[in-house]
């Protein structure tokens, strides 16, 4: 029989076993929340770590692509700096010889040149900078060049066989249109003039004219006699004599361009022309019409061409307009030609059929013309910015030549390279 005092020690124990029993519990929930709180930290810093070094690795990888990249960059154009100087020597043999061509550097880089001169009076250039070329880490550039052939406009207006005269208050004068455009009359002195030709009044200044320039005269000539200046006209440069004739020869009219259609633009019409080769026969722009051009547009034009009444050619920035032509160009009536653009963007070549241009009546035009066997004449308050080689040139009744000297850099089209990325 168990007496009262022992179920009391007994009941006793039982608790504290009930209690010790209670506190192993709740320290083991304490240990696994603590123990989960644990786990779930290390994950988060593994997470951050990872996107950490990620990010690191982006940025570093970025910048070294980017790099990398500049450096294409930076070969593309010293394989343009390295092409260009043989091309504008000799433009079909530099074809020959940097065509397909693949130059390495001491480090490995390399630039890729491709010359094509399937363009008349044009050379394009491309040149490709590749930076560790087959490596995973490879970068390429290309820059693509458009560089007129070597043919240099060096004078405001040059004739061959016959006389250059200016007259009745019209004037030459010069600007350069890589440094900003024409800012008034006489600004610049650099508008000179030529001629192939000798004898008494090969170059006649009379009647208030003025060229703020320097005037030539043929091989054999005698510049005091060959030039007059007459009392109250002005010739601000010095006098000379050619050493050799300037090459007069007149440009054939190329193939190509397909079947020959008239482009007739009237009453406000417009029309655009996009980069390619095409072949007219009468060209006209009259009553407000609008010829755009787009892009390297070159006209074959058999018939003639004529701008008038407001008629209007535009070439928006980076195009380019050469137009070989085989009959006349008249420009007449407030007419407005290239406008918008340089000298250098049009150029007109004529043929040995080509024989008459004729700028009147307002007209405003930027243009170089070489045009041989033309006569041209330029009248009633006409203003051409640009050069004219012909056979005889007449520059009368207010009329003004701004010769743009960027033309006598050495290129048809203006002589200017133009870079594209």
């Amino acid at each position: 029989m168990i007496s009262s005092k022992s179920k009391y020690f007994q009941k006793r124990l039982a608790m504290k076993l009930r209690q010790r029993k209670a506190h192993i519990a709740c320290c083991s929930d304490q240990r696994g929340a603590l123990l989960v709180s644990l786990i779930l930290t290390l994950t988060i810093i593994a997470i951050l770590g990872a996107v950490m070094v990620e990010m690191t690795t982006t940025s570093t990888l970025g910048e070294l692509f980017a790099n990398r990249q500049q450096r294409a960059y930076y070969l593309a154009e010293s394989g343009g700096r390295y092409a260009i100087p043989q091309i504008l020597a000799d433009p079909i043999q530099a074809e020959t010889d940097l065509h397909g061509m693949t130059f390495t550097l001491s480090n490995g880089d390399q630039f890729f040149l491709t010359v094509d001169n399937s363009i008349p009076e044009l050379t394009m250039l491309e040149s490709e900078g590749i930076v560790q070329p087959g490596d995973w880490l490879e970068s390429r550039t290309k820059i693509t060049y458009r560089i007129p052939r070597p043919f240099a406009f060096k004078y405001g207006a040059f004739t061959g066989t016959g006389r250059l005269q200016l007259n009745n208050n019209a004037y030459l004068d010069s600007y350069d249109s890589t440094l900003g455009p024409w800012t008034g009359e006489g600004a610049i002195r650099n508008g000179s003039v030529g001629t192939n030709r000798t004898g008494k009044n090969s170059i006649l200044i009379r009647k208030l004219s003025k060229v703020y320039g320097d005037a030539d005269v043929g091989p054999g000539g005698n510049p005091n006699r060959d030039i007059t200046v007459e009392r109250n006209a002005l010739l601000t440069g010095s006098r000379g004599t050619l050493t050799a004739a300037e090459d007069m020869t007149p440009r054939t009219m190329p193939a190509g361009g397909g079947a020959p259609v008239d482009l007739l633009l009237r009453n406000n019409q417009t029309y655009t022309y996009t980069t390619g080769v095409y072949r007219l026969n009468d060209f006209e722009v009259e009553d407000n019409a609008v010829l755009t051009i787009s892009g390297d547009v070159t006209l074959y034009v058999e018939g003639r061409i004529r701008f008038r009444d407001f008629g209007t050619l535009t070439i928006p920035a980076g195009g380019s307009l050469t137009i070989y032509a085989a009959d006349q160009f008249i420009a007449e009536d407030d007419a407005r030609i290239n406008t918008n653009g340089e000298a250098g963007d049009l150029t007109l070549f004529g043929t040995a059929s080509f024989a008459r241009i004729q700028l009147n009546n307002d007209v405003i035009m930027k243009g170089a013309f070489y045009s041989p066997n033309a006569q041209v004449r330029m009248q009633r308050n006409a203003e051409l910015f640009g050069s004219v080689i012909a056979r005889q040139v007449t520059i009368s009744n207010d009329a003004k030549l701004h010769y743009d000297e960027s033309l006598g850099i050495g290129g048809g089209a203006g002589g200017a390279i133009v870079q594209y990325f």
